[in-house]
């Protein structure tokens, strides 16, 4: 009788080392082009001053800031984004100010699309915490996961290392 155990044993340790070097091809890196065809701007007059909130018995000091998504490509743009944790794909560079999340059931990823020299918006809250001034200064960045619903999965499961490639910054702006 033949010792299948090894066999396992064997391709066990190749799939170990293989997964552990493995590179999601579904990744797409967003190219020097790219940076230029796809503006993100916040237009500092639609800044929402911050004021106190209420959530879910929590008292927050929010500002609402809409950031615009552009496309100045001659191409669709078709992007990745949670149905619900959107949120997750911005950040801000200013350790004051913080994007506020919300629990929500039934996150999944969807695909978004932006038909050239189009464009889309997204009502981002921000906490502004204790101390900051009025003429706190800030950029917002979005990651913009290129792909489709063939490649959805990788929202959930990209590891940090790729969260951050794809940032696109905005305009720097100020509380009102």
């Amino acid at each position: 009788m033949k010792k299948p155990y090894l066999i396992l044993i064997l391709v066990v340790f190749i799939n170990l080392s293989w997964s552990s070097t493995y590179q999601p091809s579904v990744y797409y890196k967003l190219t020097d082009q790219d940076r230029k065809n796809y503006i993100l701007n916040i237009d500092q007059k639609k800044i929402k001053a911050p004021h106190d909130t209420i959530i879910y018995k929590t008292k927050y000091n929010l500002a609402y800031v809409t950031v615009k998504l552009s496309n100045y490509s001659k191409d669709t743009l078709k992007y990745m984004i949670m149905s619900c944790s959107w949120y997750d794909q911005f950040q801000v560079n200013n350790k004051k100010l913080t994007i506020f999340g919300w629990p929500c059931d039934g996150n999944f990823p969807v695909e978004r699309i932006i038909i050239p020299h189009k464009s889309a918006s997204f009502g981002v809250p921000i906490i502004v915490t204790k101390g900051s001034s009025k003429t706190e200064t800030f950029k917002i960045a979005m990651n913009l996961f290129m792909g489709n619903k063939k490649n959805q999965d990788f929202l959930f499961e990209s590891p940090d290392k790729y969260k951050a490639v794809n940032l696109i910054w905005s305009n720097e702006v100020e509380l009102p």
